[in-house]
């Protein structure tokens, strides 16, 4: 973690705040193969029908999947839906 994200813990550790809002990280909630609701998503880096990449403060995380589909889409919150079939986290130097 850079000196940056440590502070940041730091502060929500005290403030006791979820360190994940503070920090920046996403949140990832999987229903079954059919649907993943995800908070703080940072930025769509890549998307189509089989695979969804996004970069966050952290690294990135990708989607790969049959049909899948954005029917939310916000700042804070997306949903996919459609036959998931991975989800892969890699460091931003990767």
């Amino acid at each position: 973690m850079s000196k940056k994200e440590l502070f940041r813990a730091a502060v929500a550790d005290t403030l006791e705040l979820p360190e994940d809002v503070v920090v920046g990280l996403p949140r990832v909630i999987i229903t079954g193969r059919d649907s993943l609701f995800l908070e703080n998503p940072g930025s769509i880096t890549d998307f189509s029908g089989s695979r969804l990449k996004l970069k966050y403060s952290g690294g990135f995380l990708e989607i790969k999947g049959k049909d899948l589909a954005m029917p939310l889409l916000r700042r804070d919150a997306l949903t996919v839906e459609g036959e998931i079939s991975s989800l892969t986290f890699t460091d931003a130097g990767e």
